[in-house]
């Protein structure tokens, strides 16, 4: 017979086991869920419909999700790294094309401060820092 202590942090264990998996599962179903509607905004012109930009989305991202060890992860590092520097050369390709420091044509437009929009600007900065992560 297993003693009683034994049997509680096995069962603890498995729970912590069962629960760790759902949420990377449904953490990996939500990722894919965003993926897959930036897709279709990004790609607004083609016909396809929720169900074919899922499906493009988890192929796009399946190679990504069988990385057998950390050592093979090190070539997503330096595709991650390579596409960084090009979201920075994009970003200040955009920003030197504008060139806003030499007109105010369009000049910057603030809204209203109101108790809504502060309580929308707190929850973002607070999910950004911390509630996804």
């Amino acid at each position: 017979t297993v003693p009683r202590r034994d049997l509680q942090g096995l069962i603890g264990k498995r729970f912590v086991q069962a629960i760790q998996f759902a949420c990377f599962f449904l953490t990996g179903i939500a990722e894919l869920i965003y993926f897959q509607q930036y897709l279709a905004q990004l790609f607004s012109k083609c016909n396809v419909c929720q169900r074919g930009w899922l499906l493009i989305a988890a192929g796009v991202a399946l190679p990504f999700m069988m990385v057998p060890t950390f050592r093979e992860s090190r070539w997503l590092a330096v595709a991650a790294l390579v596409l960084i520097c090009g979201n920075q050369v994009v970003f200040f390709y955009e920003v030197f094309h504008v060139a806003p420091w030499n007109s105010c044509d369009v000049p910057p437009d603030w809204s209203h401060v109101t108790p809504l929009t502060v309580i929308h600007g707190v929850t973002g900065i607070g999910y950004a820092f911390g509630g996804h992560g």
